[in-house]
């Protein structure tokens, strides 16, 4: 199968007949014209402004079909919509290695209230090509420049900011690795990860597997009462410090970080490694000896209490137990049932030792791998089953 190496180019042009409406001009050509696409697109008053350095992606490789075209879909998400609802949710750029189709489109975008920010995503059959970033959205009730809403592309493309200064794509932006130099199969996995708000770094590997699952294709990880969740494997690959002592180390650069992954919270430039080590002497600080601080894995948002409860229990029908773990939890706003079993081990550590969890591409989230230190068996056929007295769970409420 033949492939093109291409550009996206992704300008914006405010539409001055109605505050905080955009048009985008996104389009995907061969790499050697996207100079001369960008000035094109600025006779026709698309803006390259100090919002938008450098206006391209970095190169990009489409496979062709045996016609030389690559059918590329993309969607937009978070807080911006199109004007006109599209087919199925989603666009679709033809892209032709021989010019033969136009692989344009014009984007008639407007604030939905959702979020401040929003992204167009990429993707070439079910696989995730690229990520256009656009921050800063305006509110439609707010009166709002239209310097304020820039655009960016992971890989150090287009960027943005919420003022009128210089920015670039590393600005927004840190490296995450993870790296296996130890054991066979070895990998050395890197992608440049846009930062959101002030999400820990748990989230960002949530988003790596998502986002590129070849990969970052699973980890797993247990938390425990008041410190945090810690690296159980990634891609596989497990530590076992009974045996050789390896386990899963956080760097930033060279340096380990002063917490875990669940506090942790990346900042523009940082290069978060993940290393698989053996411990030596001296290689290893009294933080990562010992435990991570306590963390939020789940969510960052603002946490409001209402004064419903729900009542929350472990039980292990393997063992006879006349008293299952079981307490009641005031129900805090939009939160997943992953953060209430948190909660749960936080504030009643004697009944809800610790958890662990795996998370999967397939369902965009985790399941239980153990609790209370007894562990699903496959061979024994026994899991941990979610159910709920008023109906089954959805898959998404554990997210």
């Amino acid at each position: 199968m033949s492939t093109a190496e291409v550009r996206v180019v992704a300008l914006r042009s405010p539409n001055w007949k109605e505050q905080s409406h955009f048009n985008f001009s996104i389009e995907i050509v061969p790499k050697k014209k996207a100079d001369s696409v960008v000035k094109e697109r600025q006779t026709e008053e698309y803006d390259v402004d100090d919002c938008i350095v450098p206006p391209m992606s970095p190169d990009i490789e489409l496979p062709l079909d045996k016609d030389k075209k690559c059918q590329v879909k993309f969607a937009i998400e978070g807080g911006l919509k199109p004007a006109a609802d599209m087919h199925d949710g989603e666009y679709m750029i033809v892209y032709s290695d021989e010019g033969k189709t136009d692989a344009r489109k014009i984007l008639f975008l407007i604030p939905n209230n959702v979020s401040d920010n929003a992204s167009i995503v990429f993707k070439v059959g079910d696989t995730f090509k690229h990520e256009i970033s656009i921050v800063d959205v305006p509110c439609q009730t707010e009166t709002v420049s239209p310097g304020l809403v820039a655009v960016s592309i992971s890989g150090g493309a287009i960027s943005g900011a919420s003022s009128n200064e210089p920015s670039n794509g590393e600005n927004m932006m840190f490296r995450y690795t993870v790296k296996n130099e130890i054991k066979a199969p070895y990998f050395n996995h890197s992608e440049d990860v846009f930062i959101v708000d002030k999400k820990p770094l748990v989230f960002y590997m949530n988003t790596a597997c998502k986002k590129y699952p070849d990969e970052f294709t699973t980890y797993s990880a247990t938390y425990f009462p008041k410190l945090g969740y810690f690296i159980d494997s990634i891609n596989g690959l497990a530590g076992d410090w009974g045996t050789d002592k390896s386990y899963w180390r956080i760097l930033n650069f060279s340096q380990p970080l002063s917490v875990g992954m669940s506090s942790y919270v990346p900042r523009p430039g940082n290069n978060i490694v993940f290393n698989f080590t053996i411990y030596e002497k001296g290689n290893c600080t009294d933080h990562e000896a010992t435990t991570e601080t306590p963390s939020n894995m789940s969510s960052n948002a603002q946490v409001v209490t209402s004064t419903q409860k729900f009542r929350y229990t472990v039980r292990n029908d393997t063992v006879k137990s006349c008293c299952p773990p079981s307490v009641r939890l005031g129900i805090e706003d939009k939160q997943p049932l992953i953060y209430y079993m948190e909660k749960a081990c936080d504030k009643y550590p004697k009944k809800f030792k610790k958890f662990s969890v795996s998370y999967k591409q397939s369902l965009n989230g985790y399941v239980v791998v153990a609790i209370n230190e007894v562990i699903g068996n496959r061979d024994e056929k026994t899991i941990w089953r979610i159910l709920n007295a008023t109906g089954r769970v959805d898959l998404d409420e554990i997210k």
